[in-house]
């Protein structure tokens, strides 16, 4: 199986743990340790060696800092699991205005989720609970106010069954790596990507200077095109880069 299909049976397994074991998840550090560390590792593929939790700031201590390549790519900012997330009592999942009144009951967590970026020129944070996510970009360069943006916004873990995939795409090491996150806001706030936001290559540079597609030159292998499909509801949208043939 592909590795989004082994973490969705993984994610089923942790939600009936959760449900079974509700009433000894009482306070942040047992949504963190039980729900969070599970969900982020055996779901979202991050590594141990990629989080960092409760580095210090000149705001306060980040409740995880991941990271990718050496580089910090994402803020979390963990709540306790009775935290309410969301203003509105749609069960469904939805793309909100992070500034606007559905998400107004979590305006201190996004702020001070967004101080962290900002400090840290980190563009993507995400506020959870463990059971409600929302994931919105904290850093900006097109001129939009980040309050101003949309957030993707799952608020129980039936949203986030309905709609893995996305949430899989919106948070997962791959995906986040890969500035997923930048297609879905992008088409929700009607926008395109930009330079400034390419998809980093899941395929590692190629170590020569010298790059001519489809050409066989001494000690290199051949060249060739190749893209990356992401179905988005229905829609097919590819990407194109190099790789190389193995």
């Amino acid at each position: 199986m592909k590795k989004i299909d082994v973490a969705y049976e993984i994610f089923l397994k942790i939600v009936d743990f959760i449900k079974s074991n509700e009433d000894n998840i009482v306070n942040e550090s047992e949504t963190r340790f039980k729900v969070l560390d599970r969900i982020l590792i055996e779901v979202l593929g991050w590594k141990q060696e990629d989080i960092s939790v409760e580095p210090k700031t000149s705001s306060g201590y980040i409740d995880y800092l991941l990271s990718s390549g050496g580089r910090h790519v994402f803020v979390i900012e963990a709540k306790r699991k009775d935290y309410d997330l969301f203003s509105t009592k749609i069960p469904g999942f939805c793309y909100y205005k992070v500034g606007g009144p559905a998400l107004s009951v979590a305006k201190e967590g996004i702020e001070q989720a967004a101080r962290y970026c900002f400090e840290n020129a980190i563009p993507y944070a995400a506020l959870t609970n463990g059971l409600s996510w929302i994931g919105f970009r904290a850093v900006r360069t097109d001129g939009i106010v980040y309050r101003d943006g949309l957030a993707a916004a799952f608020p129980n873990f039936d949203s986030i069954k309905d709609r893995f995939a996305e949430f899989y795409d919106l948070f997962s090491y791959e995906g986040v790596r890969s500035k997923l996150y930048n297609i879905y806001l992008n088409r929700e706030e009607g926008g395109v990507l930009t330079g400034s936001e390419e998809l980093v290559s899941l395929v590692p540079p190629h170590p020569s200077p010298h790059f001519v597609v489809g050409m066989k030159l001494p000690n290199m292998p051949l060249l060739r095109s190749i893209s990356v499909n992401r179905r988005i509801r229905g829609n097919s949208r590819c990407f194109g880069m190099f790789g190389i043939n193995s």
